[in-house]
């Protein structure tokens, strides 16, 4: 299993926003953008993120992980003596991108935490991370029997694999045969994100001219679900203004008890209750985006315990711009527990207990 940082309560969530720049050691800023930044943005010509800032050194970078973690989920010393563990699972991980952004892409899991274990040796083990595998390089039969597939090897990792609306141009019989390959591996769980991205912004601009066509999206959309219907695995839905056409489908294919996870629910209660009506085991993931999206937070706030898949503030597809590369490590889901705790009135204890079972539940862990 993977260890990682302490326990407790929250008492400094704005600490988990740190950058660094060639000015000061570390300033808090806003991790996430919102949808009027994205309108903004959207208006200017399209450009990369500054590589300006100064990127610091390992050890620098573990300490200040190290450091925001203590914050974030402060000791509580009645817990101290206890020889038991708080585990915390993680639903959508980015490892290649990580491994990427530490310049060392072609390294082990087991390599990783020998070359982090200062932040993966104190307080609480990571019993579960659920790697996200997306994008065409991943499911290439070499790719993935050379690299991606050996992530799996680790106990505590597991899979999940889907064609990212963002690629779905890629999607072909030679596609479905890689993904049909992928999704045969005995720790592959579920099947995404996949779905239908119709909101064209810089940051989709900064990959390709656009994104695919409607047509394009629905169809390897479609493909993608009635595949995890034949191997009977869940589905993570992703979507922007793209509600309907999204529940077209899944009502068409998709028994009423089938489970889907939504990332990141863009929408109104109106959407989720009618999600809700269509379907009677939905789950919604919370990553930090919530702490910065009143709508986001909205939704987690009207959606039980019971179905939310905790995530962190994963790295996108622009992430090897930005030098902060701390922000992709795994053990940052660790503020979603405490906004839960705090959001339920529940410990910080009886919250991880619940979210871990939920990652379980959803994605059929041992």
């Amino acid at each position: 299993m993977i260890q990682g940082c302490a326990r407790g309560r929250a008492v400094a969530i704005k600490q988990f926003n740190v950058v660094y720049d060639s000015d000061i050691h570390a300033k808090t800023e806003d991790s996430v953008v919102s949808n009027q930044d994205i309108k903004d943005l959207h208006e200017e010509q399209p450009q990369t993120v500054s590589n300006a800032q100064k990127k610091c050194s390992r050890f620098e970078i573990e300490n200040e992980i190290i450091n925001m973690l203590q914050s974030i989920l402060q000791f509580d010393k009645k817990f101290l003596c206890q020889a038991e563990l708080l585990y915390i699972g993680y639903a959508h991980a980015h490892l290649d991108i990580l491994f990427e952004q530490l310049n060392c892409a072609k390294q082990s899991i087991g390599i990783y935490l020998q070359h982090n274990h200062r932040i993966y040796n104190t307080g609480f083990e990571m019993k579960y991370i659920v790697q996200a595998y997306f994008i065409p390089r991943h499911f290439n039969e070499e790719d993935w029997r050379e690299t991606y597939s050996k992530y799996l090897e680790h106990p505590a990792i597991y899979g999940k694999c889907g064609l990212h609306p963002l690629f779905a141009d890629h999607y072909n019989l030679s596609m479905e045969l890689n993904l049909r390959r992928c999704l045969s591996h005995k720790k592959v769980k579920a099947v995404g994100e996949i779905g239908l991205d119709y909101y064209n912004n810089i940051f989709i601009m900064i990959i390709s001219a656009s994104a695919p066509s409607k047509d394009i999206q629905i169809e390897a959309f479609h493909n993608q679900v009635l595949l995890a219907r034949e191997k009977n695995l869940p589905l993570i839905i992703y979507s922007r203004t793209s509600f309907i056409d999204i529940m077209k489908i899944l009502c068409k294919e998709l028994p009423v008890d089938y489970q889907i996870a939504w990332r990141n629910f863009e929408y109104e209660n109106a959407e989720l209750n009618m999600l809700n009506s269509k379907f009677n085991s939905v789950f919604m993931t919370c990553s930090p985006h919530i702490f910065n999206n009143l709508r986001m937070k909205q939704i987690i706030q009207a959606t039980k315990i019971s179905s939310i898949l905790p995530e962190s503030v994963c790295p996108n597809l622009t992430v090897r711009e930005c030098p902060n590369v701390w922000r992709t490590h795994p053990v940052f889901v660790a503020p979603v527990y405490n906004f839960i705790a705090e959001l339920y009135g529940l410990s910080i204890e009886e919250t991880s207990k619940q979210l871990v079972n939920n990652i379980q539940r959803f994605f059929n862990l041992s």
